[in-house]
């Protein structure tokens, strides 16, 4: 069964990332995608040389399995153009690999487009991020401000 959400993306047009791969710049995103679940959508095809993250609009950000918005019900996450099974909280996940990426960039100009999701549904957060804002708010918004400060 495909989601709706499935066959949609975005059209080929210009991104930032073709606009400056063209002027010699390695491009890569890490994050949320949410611009289109076929590989006619990838972001690999739409300027960016290297893809670590999600394709769909939502995910569960310890299982990350899609909530929705493409893919509903499957794990969505992606190095470049291959499935991968991560282990941990998404948002960490993804600003280590944000780190990787600059800490490997020496020789020419870079773009890195890092997308991250929060605060975004479905609100999660680990107990670390949470634990400053517990017992001062309702439970909902001290996992809000954790996520926020995430």
């Amino acid at each position: 069964m495909r989601e709706e959400d499935d066959d949609k993306g975005l059209p080929d047009v210009p991104t930032i990332g073709s606009v400056l791969k063209g002027q010699g710049y390695r491009t890569a995103l890490i994050g949320k995608w949410h611009l289109g679940m076929g590989p006619e959508f990838s972001p690999l095809r739409r300027g960016f040389d290297r893809f670590w993250g999600y394709l769909s609009g939502t995910i569960d950000y310890t299982t990350h399995v899609s909530l929705g918005g493409g893919g509903k019900g499957k794990r969505v996450t992606y190095a470049d153009a291959a499935p991968v099974e991560l282990q941990g909280y998404f948002p960490e996940l993804a600003t280590a690999k944000a780190v990787e990426y600059i800490e490997g960039q020496k020789a020419a100009p870079f773009f890195l487009l890092v997308t991250l999701a929060l605060p975004h549904t479905p609100l999660q957060v680990p107990a670390q991020w949470k634990k400053p804002f517990a017992g001062k708010m309702p439970e909902a918004q001290a996992t809000y401000a954790g996520m926020v400060s995430c």
